[in-house]
């Protein structure tokens, strides 16, 4: 993997870890992905792997994201900062049901 995608993936994996420690960190399809109960919540696409200009967190429908008849379920990522880490953290906890 990349340096710029092994850093973002790295920092993810702290993220997630540290949000969600229940989460079972897994390779999906190649990617770096992470699962309840066997089911696999969120993954990120790394740009290198797809030939992409950013890596993609992106959320399965599992997650709870739901906003009315349309929502997001997937992101550019293309560093890690505060700010970003902030956003990410903020899905996280909704996409698990706890919007605190």
């Amino acid at each position: 993997m990349p340096e710029e995608d092994r850093a973002i993936a790295a920092g993810l994996h702290t993220l997630v870890s540290r949000t969600a420690p229940g989460l079972d960190a897994r390779t999906w399809y190649g990617m770096p992905a992470w699962a309840r109960d066997g089911q696999i919540l969120l993954f990120l696409q790394p740009s290198g792997k797809f030939g992409t200009r950013y890596s993609t967190l992106g959320f399965n429908d599992g997650a709870a994201l739901d906003d009315g008849e349309m929502w997001p379920t997937a992101f550019a990522v293309t560093r890690l900062t505060p700010e970003v880490q902030e956003r990410i953290t903020g899905l996280l906890r909704r996409a698990l049901g706890r919007d605190s």
